[in-house]
């Protein structure tokens, strides 16, 4: 006990309680094995690894590793740095966003592979890479396109369009 700090001791000087004006520490393994309540919020530290942090971001596991984080921002899974599940409220992602994944959204459902869409649901539905060959659906036509804006085959309440050769046997 002095001015400025409390120490309550354990089994040595590394272990038990010590409180300062701002922070508190509880340490059964000197700073290896400890939680820190401060105006951050409260940190645990197991084995010397920062495992969870309570606070305006909520984190759960190492954050160099596998683990989640929460905050008013959403709710997020990431390996690392890496993130690879987002949840918010107007929509979801899993999967790592730079590369294969899934997003979702009240307007639609996309999946991506290699950083491209690969096929959409929603208002306008699109199965395939809208830059190459794909089908795009609407309320009101169902096309198949060989590009970006060749349609090769078209229907709607117009009629059936077609472009190029038909082949039958």
């Amino acid at each position: 006990l002095d001015g400025s700090s409390v120490s309550i001791f354990g089994n040595d000087s590394d272990t038990g309680v010590f409180l300062t004006n701002d922070q508190i520490d509880i340490k059964s393994d000197g700073d290896a094995d400890k939680l820190v309540l401060d105006n951050d919020g409260m940190t645990v530290i197991a084995n010397s690894v920062d495992v969870a942090q309570f606070g305006p971001i909520t984190r759960l596991g190492d954050s160099t590793n596998e683990h989640i984080s929460m905050s008013s921002a959403g709710f997020f899974i990431k390996d690392g740095t890496t993130q690879l599940g987002k949840f918010v409220p107007k929509g979801i992602i899993i999967g790592d966003t730079t590369d294969t994944h899934i997003s979702a959204s009240t307007t639609s459902v996309n999946i991506v592979a290699d950083g491209a869409v690969s096929a959409s649901f929603g208002t306008t539905t699109t199965i395939g890479p809208v830059s190459g060959r794909h089908i795009r659906i609407t309320g009101s036509v169902f096309e198949i396109k060989s590009d970006a804006t060749t349609t090769v085959l078209s229907a709607s309440a117009n009629g059936l369009e077609m472009q190029g050769t038909v082949r039958a046997s």
